[in-house]
């Protein structure tokens, strides 16, 4: 493996090596353009990860933007890591599924502690609320992509698929989810839903409520010739309208980095567009950005005139993406 890496730095021009594991068309596709933007540190990396995780009996699968490393559970398939190719001038890494592991009750306590120990001696980690990410930059080896496939097969193996929870019901999107979120509103809160509701669907945009408390305004974007993550079509939801809950108040929940992240960066075809959406949200008043959260509070003076700009920046986010080639 390390003269193949040395193969690899030799021919930087030269025809991508794509690992030794079964591949479908698609799916040879997508690795081959992902593994093509990484310098020959990263491919060496990712290629070795894949193929020892292939040979252990483990699932390489894809998402248009990502190579996810899955491992059985019973029917089901759990995430355990996924490989991000480098954009806007961060490195490749890899993501590694962390606190989320927690709620999910098929990974035992300690084999979790146990894994995140070894992890985190391993390599240095920018850890989020949900997973961690490893840069790989100059510092990381071929010999630490190496004991982190062991750590992540460790933790694989102590799976108990008896002790997952069954998905919940899907419940129906139906207007009365969205009367009942409505209700839970203050009148004031209320007519500035109403009006992002009815200029988001005046455009075309989807408006669903899956759930009593929650409305989402949701951008199905197509697919484009510019950009990278943008390249496949997407369907996310721009703007999340959340009732009063607890000790939280109403408020605004938008998806953030929508250019520049490197797993979410849906309209990286349209970046100075999305630039000027986040510079209106960021002007709101009750803005918050708290981790990987980005939220809008209604309780700060907030008013059906920032509601009405608020609209008109997000249909001109709707029209750029709908006008990119």
């Amino acid at each position: 493996m390390e003269s193949r890496a040395s193969s690899v730095g030799n021919r930087e021009e030269a025809k991508i090596l794509l690992p030794d594991i079964k591949m479908r068309p698609k799916e040879m596709l997508i690795i081959h353009r992902l593994l093509s933007r990484c310098d020959p540190l990263a491919r060496i990396v990712f290629i070795t990860l894949m193929e020892n995780w292939a040979r252990a009996g483990f699932q390489v699968a894809t998402t248009p933007g990502t190579i996810a490393l899955d491992a059985s559970c019973g029917a089901k398939r759990d995430h355990i890591a996924a490989l991000i190719n480098p954009s806007y001038g961060r490195p490749a890494a890899i993501c590694l599924c962390w606190e989320i592991l927690r709620k999910q009750k098929q990974f035992p306590c300690d084999a979790l502690d146990a894994y995140q120990n070894t992890v985190r001696r391993i390599a240095p980690l920018h850890v989020t609320p949900s997973s961690a990410h490893i840069s790989l930059e100059k510092s990381f080896s071929l010999a630490q992509a190496k004991q982190l496939f062991k750590a992540m097969k460790t933790l694989a193996g102590c799976i108990r698929p008896e002790l997952a929870e069954p998905p919940p019901p899907v419940k129906p999107v139906t207007p009365d989810n969205m009367r009942g979120t409505l209700k839970l509103c203050p009148a004031e809160t209320q007519a500035i839903f109403k009006k992002l509701i009815a200029g988001w669907m005046g455009a075309g945009g989807v408006v669903q409520a899956k759930q009593t408390g929650r409305i989402y305004l949701r951008l199905k974007t197509k697919a484009h010739r510019s950009g990278n993550l943008a390249r496949s079509p997407r369907n996310f939801n721009l703007l999340v309208l959340a009732s009063p809950k607890g000790k939280v108040p109403a408020h605004l929940q938008a998806e953030w980095n929508l250019s520049r992240s490197q797993w979410g960066a849906y309209l990286d075809c349209v970046p100075e567009a999305v630039e000027n959406y986040e510079r209106t949200v960021v002007a709101l008043p009750g803005f918050v950005r708290k981790g990987t959260l980005s939220r809008v509070f209604l309780h700060n003076g907030f008013s059906l005139a920032h509601a009405e700009t608020l609209v008109h920046s997000m249909l001109a986010l709707k029209a750029a993406e709908e006008s990119a080639p």
